[in-house]
């Protein structure tokens, strides 16, 4: 999929706003087991049907979907209530071997800032 970040925030916005799907489906969606491989960087992280949440540092929950190709990364997340999103687009160099775990930290780190300083 190619975006840009606004018309990610609106995505995400309305998929947990109630805009897309029915309440039951999105409930669906969040049920998640542990994805051990993620936790070392996302407190708590877990994957449901097409989204991953992970704990927030100032409290709550943020559900997101990164992703990324050759030469970029995308990270984004929003609020368990919808009402607060965060999306970051980064230039990156992914490359079979090399970790993407600095970038991803990094970002989510920035996205973290936004989603807990509107509280």
């Amino acid at each position: 999929m190619i975006s840009t970040t606004s018309d990610v925030n609106r995505f995400f916005r309305a998929l947990l706003g109630g805009q897309l799907l029915r309440p039951a489906q999105v409930k669906q969606m969040q049920q998640t087991v542990p994805a051990k491989p993620f936790q070392d960087f996302w407190t708590d992280a877990g994957y449901g049907l097409g989204l991953m949440k992970r704990r927030l540092p100032c409290g709550g929950w943020a559900w997101f979907k990164g992703g990324g190709g050759w030469n970029s990364l995308s990270d984004n997340a929003i609020t368990s209530d919808g009402r607060r999103s965060a999306t970051v687009s980064i230039a990156s160099n992914v490359v079979p071997g090399r970790s993407l775990v600095p970038q991803l930290t990094a970002t989510a780190a920035l996205i973290d800032r936004a989603l807990c300083s509107a509280q």
